[in-house]
């Protein structure tokens, strides 16, 4: 994310805050051991790295029918890899009813990542900005 965001409803930081989550996970698209699909229905990532957080699936728009189907292909996408798979939930995913379906394809919950956000034009530290 580029833009300064103006708007500090708590929707609106909610709102970007995962949107820079989504970006982090997008430039991986310009590392070759990794296969990025920055589809409608998802956000994904797949490498060959043995850690969930380099073969994650987030940003998830699915409907209800596609959810197992899709919950499957990811899964078997890193079984052929030989690699951990994580799948993010957040707001901007669904259905709602995601959760159960991942819980019955063997997924567990791991974390509840919270989001942080400051209004920086409020700090009350004097920071001045580097040269240039």
């Amino acid at each position: 994310m580029n833009q300064i965001l103006h708007d500090l409803s708590e929707p609106a930081l909610v709102q970007a805050i995962e949107a820079n989550l989504f970006e982090l996970i997008k430039a991986r698209s310009l590392w070759l051991r990794a296969d990025l699909r920055d589809e409608p229905e998802w956000l994904s990532c797949f490498t060959d790295i043995l850690f969930p957080h380099f073969n994650v699936v987030l940003r998830a728009l699915l409907p209800q029918g596609y959810v197992d189907s899709a919950i499957q292909f990811a899964i078997e996408r890193c079984k052929s890899r030989q690699v951990p798979l994580a799948w993010v939930i957040g707001p901007a995913t669904s259905p709602p009813t995601i959760a159960d379906s991942l819980v019955a394809h063997g997924f567990m919950h791991m974390a509840d990542n919270p989001g942080m956000a400051m209004d920086l034009q409020k700090m009350k530290a004097q920071l001045q900005a580097p040269p240039n």
